[in-house]
């Protein structure tokens, strides 16, 4: 990535912008993967580097994450950003949350959230209630994330049959299987909803680390930039960094040089 940052500010420089949309995800971007979710903190560096970044005119940021939005909103814990959780099924705009039509199944994930959790009460997995999605975390169990994978998508599937007949989406992530309410509405229809709220000219800029974040890198595209946290080489993002703390180098040089980059082209 770093090798590639000249190409990066020849783009920032000739997009004709004085703005930028900063949009990051948390887990795995902002904040390092940890065995139990619950614990999982936003960086110090991190923190120091987005406290910068909120203080420039030129950049507005979003996080964007699967948690539940009060839950992401909590963790990064910081004033004059803007929110959206659940994979951008819930956001903010303004001073107001935006619920979509996802809301209506809350009483329905309840429910299969309590009896998955009767159905692995004696396994290494866990099960994450976020109001109108739930994840299901194996990082801990001991099979393979492959024979796992298989193996909660099909408990998970026939827990969805047996319990109710709303239409619902089951998806995987890192060490996860999610499931969400079938409703056409990702992550990229969040940073979407944002960029309405900024300059018809901002360029918008979104890092993340899992198969959820391709929906945003493929809506900001061709203009926005897309940058994949991690090695996996099948992504839609332009550009790589391995890991949270290169997130955070890349953070500082957004700081230092990236926003002059913009105001260059304005001068």
């Amino acid at each position: 990535m770093f090798d590639r940052l000249p190409r990066l500010e020849r783009r920032l420089t000739s997009a004709d912008t004085e703005q930028m949309l900063l949009c990051l995800d948390f887990d795995g971007t902002l904040a390092p993967h940890v065995d139990d979710p619950d614990s999982a903190e936003l960086t110090t560096a991190n923190r120091r580097v987005l406290e910068t970044l909120a203080s420039q005119p030129a950049v507005d940021i979003a996080v964007i994450s699967g948690r539940a939005l009060d839950d992401v909103r909590t963790r990064v814990g910081m004033d004059g950003l803007t929110y959206a959780g659940n994979h951008g099924l819930e956001y903010e705009t303004g001073s107001s949350s935006v619920h979509t039509p996802a809301e209506r199944y809350r009483s329905t994930i309840q429910t299969i959230c309590e009896e998955l959790e009767a159905r692995l009460d004696e396994t290494d997995c866990t099960v994450e209630n976020k109001g109108i999605t739930a994840t299901v975390h194996y990082r801990n169990a001991d099979d393979t994330a492959e024979e796992i994978e298989n193996w909660l998508t099909s408990l998970i599937e026939d827990t969805i049959e047996e319990t109710t007949d709303e239409h619902l989406r089951i998806t995987s992530g890192t060490d996860i299987v999610e499931i969400r309410p079938a409703i056409d509405w990702n992550k990229g229809h969040a940073v979407q909803q944002f960029e309405e709220q900024c300059p018809d000219d901002c360029i918008s800029v979104y890092l993340g680390d899992d198969t959820t974040d391709e929906d945003a890198f493929r809506a900001i595209a061709p203009d926005g930039i897309g940058i994949h946290v991690g090695t996996n080489s099948d992504t839609a993002a332009d550009y790589r960094v391995s890991s949270v703390d290169e997130v955070t180098s890349f953070l500082d040089w957004i700081a230092e040089t990236g926003t002059d980059a913009l105001k260059d082209d304005s001068q």
